[in-house]
């Protein structure tokens, strides 16, 4: 929606992302954690208290969304209700649609020096990696003719490498995605011992969450084909 909005308006649109996210976060709990294998300095049996947060404890994800909203709002940024994972920073006139995926953040904004000044204040509570105009977006490459307020997603990539992952990189392409009049029952069920182990050797449950993720990001095309 902000990327539609975007290519209608004609905004600036900019990428940060907060570096080690997860350890910036305060921790609210007291834990302890082992030494790991590779880094012992007081022996196997020593202990620590975290200060901060680290990846991989069960509650790093809500400790940094917590601290995440914290600097937003500190920041003057309204949440919004109906999304929480998009703020909005106004002021001046100048507004900032910011739109967050754990810790990838999109600026989508009239103003480029707004969205500097916005990225410099962030920069004070977050350690950033500011990755200029957004080209690729959560493995969503965007290309735009801003000349004609039209914005691309494409997903090439990650469709070679799934047909790479699934041995598919020889096949042809057809014109449908999908064989006309094709009816699928319980018939087309492995029938026999052979039959099943030969089947549970091809990563049919992969091969279809992958189609259904392209289906609902940048290929609609083949949503009632992945759906059936």
């Amino acid at each position: 929606m902000i990327l539609a909005l975007a290519a209608i308006e004609d905004l600036h649109l900019c990428s940060v992302d907060i570096s080690h996210a997860f350890v910036q976060s305060d921790i609210d709990t007291v834990v302890y954690v082992r030494e790991a294998d590779d880094f012992q300095v007081n022996g196997a049996n020593w202990v620590w208290r975290l200060n901060k947060s680290l990846y991989d404890l069960k509650q790093s994800l809500r400790l940094f969304g917590r601290k995440f909203a914290e600097v937003m709002h500190l920041m003057g940024c309204i949440q919004l209700h109906s999304d929480p994972c998009i703020y909005i920073w106004e002021r001046d006139g100048v507004r900032i649609f910011v739109p967050v995926f754990v810790d990838d953040i999109t600026l989508a904004s009239k103003s480029a020096e707004a969205q500097d000044a916005f990225v410099a204040e962030l920069a004070t509570h977050f350690k950033l990696w500011y990755l200029e105009p957004t080209s690729f977006l959560l493995g969503i490459e965007i290309t735009r003719d801003r000349s004609k307020c039209r914005l691309y997603l494409s997903q090439c990539q990650y469709i070679v490498n799934k047909l790479a992952e699934f041995e598919m990189t020889d096949c042809k392409p057809v014109g449908t995605p999908m064989t006309p009049g094709l009816q699928l029952s319980k018939e087309n069920s492995p029938k026999t011992q052979e039959e099943v182990e030969a089947m549970g050797n091809i990563l049919y449950m992969n091969a279809v969450g992958s189609l259904l993720y392209l289906a609902t990001t940048s290929r609609p095309d083949i949503a009632y084909t992945a759906g059936c």
